[in-house]
């Protein structure tokens, strides 16, 4: 028999996950875990912070903002918007449409699952060196140019702009296996304290 906090399983769940995707596992499995620990995180910050857990800050901004398209689909609402972004791990779990015999599963996918869930997380008060160490990564790779920590990730990673996305995913995964390997962040600012 095995006991466990609830936020400790999704936090090993999303973690094993993010070193699956870095070590080139098929994101099939990598989302089966990824996902479950992202419904435990969200589901613990909304009843831990109703008005202020990551997923109602992002109901908000859409809500001011707008967002007309998530990959390709127009979206008429909160609900369309996180059914789109909920639609690969949903299709890896279900079989509900008959003519559905394939599933897709995009590196972006990935990136949004993980996200939400280190968003979640973080409502929580959970952080962990390789949530950070995924975040520095994600921010580098995308090129979100208004993120705080953008400066500090590039220290990181000298010269991502012009790298392959393979190159970069190697660069993720020598990241994330010397955090594995260390304990460490590779910046002090930015190690679990």
């Amino acid at each position: 028999m095995v006991t466990i906090e609830k936020s400790a399983a999704a936090i090993q769940l999303l973690e094993r996950a993010i070193i699956m995707y870095f070590d080139g596992e098929p994101l099939y499995f990598v989302v089966n875990l990824a996902q479950p620990a992202h419904l435990i995180l969200k589901d613990m910050a909304q009843r831990a912070m109703p008005d202020t857990y990551f997923s109602s800050v992002v109901h908000r901004d859409i809500k001011e903002h707008g967002a007309d398209v998530a990959h390709g689909v127009p979206l008429d609402g909160i609900k369309d918007f996180f059914n789109v972004l909920h639609a690969p791990a949903n299709s890896a779990k279900h079989f509900q449409n008959p003519d559905e015999r394939v599933v897709t599963i995009e590196a972006d996918d990935i990136h949004a699952t993980f996200t939400q869930a280190i968003g979640h997380a973080l409502d929580l008060g959970i952080s962990t060196n390789i949530l950070t160490a995924f975040g520095m990564w994600l921010v580098v790779a995308r090129g979100l140019e208004g993120s705080k920590v953008l400066p500090q990730a590039r220290e990181i990673f000298p010269g991502f702009e012009g790298m392959t996305e393979a190159e970069k995913l190697e660069a993720g995964r020598r990241l994330i296996q010397t955090v594995v390997q260390t304990g460490e962040v590779p910046l002090p600012q930015f190690a679990k304290r």
